[in-house]
C-alpha cells in the first residue's frame, strides 16, 4: 500500500475520517454564524452542509483492469447547501462565488454504471446462450430437411414412370 493511504473499506471505518467531516461541518457553519453577527442578520443559523458524499476508487496509477489495484482512492464530498453557497461573495469563501452546482446523483450513476458494465454483460451472455441453442435447432432441422430430401430421391429413383 503506497505511504499515507488506506483501503476505502478502512477509510470509512476510521474516527478520524469521521472526526474530521464533522469539524469541518462544524467549522463552516461557525463561519456562517460568524457572517451573520458582522451582518446582525437575527435568525437561526442553517446548517451549511448538505450532506457528504463518498466517493472510491483504485489507485490512479494502476489499470482500471488490473484486479490487483490497491482500492485507496476514496475521498469525500462536502455538499453544500444553497443558502451556504448564496452567502458566497467576495468577503466570504470568494472561491466559492456562484457554485450553484447540482449535486451528483451518485445512485443514479451506480445504477448506469451497473448496468452498463454487470447487466448489458449478462445480457449478451444470455443472447449468445440462444443464439447457440437457435443455430443447434436450425441445424438439426436442416439434418431432417437433408433426410427427407434424400429419401424422396429414392422413392422417386425406385419409381419407373
Amino acid at each position: 500500500m503506497p505511504p499515507w493511504h488506506v483501503s476505502n473499506r478502512l477509510l470509512v471505518q476510521l474516527p478520524v475520517f469521521w472526526e474530521t467531516a464533522i469539524l469541518i461541518c462544524r467549522l463552516l457553519r461557525t463561519e456562517l454564524y460568524d457572517r451573520y453577527e458582522e451582518n446582525k442578520i437575527q435568525t437561526d443559523v442553517p446548517w451549511s452542509v448538505d450532506g457528504i458524499a463518498l466517493n472510491f476508487g483504485r489507485w490512479e496509477t494502476a489499470g482500471a483492469t488490473d484486479t490487483g489495484a490497491i482500492e485507496c482512492h476514496g475521498h469525500a464530498h462536502v455538499l453544500l447547501s444553497l443558502h451556504f453557497i448564496e452567502q458566497c461573495d467576495d468577503s466570504f469563501f470568494r472561491t466559492l462565488k456562484g457554485r450553484q452546482e447540482p449535486n451528483q446523483n451518485y445512485c443514479r450513476a451506480n445504477a448506469e454504471q451497473m448496468e452498463r458494465d454487470r447487466l448489458l454483460s449478462a445480457e449478451m451472455k444470455q443472447h449468445r446462450v440462444e443464439m447457440n441453442r437457435l443455430n443447434e435447432k436450425m441445424d438439426k432441422t436442416e439434418r431432417r430437411i437433408e433426410n427427407v430430401l434424400s429419401y424422396l430421391q429414392e422413392f422417386v429413383g425406385s419409381r419407373e414412370f
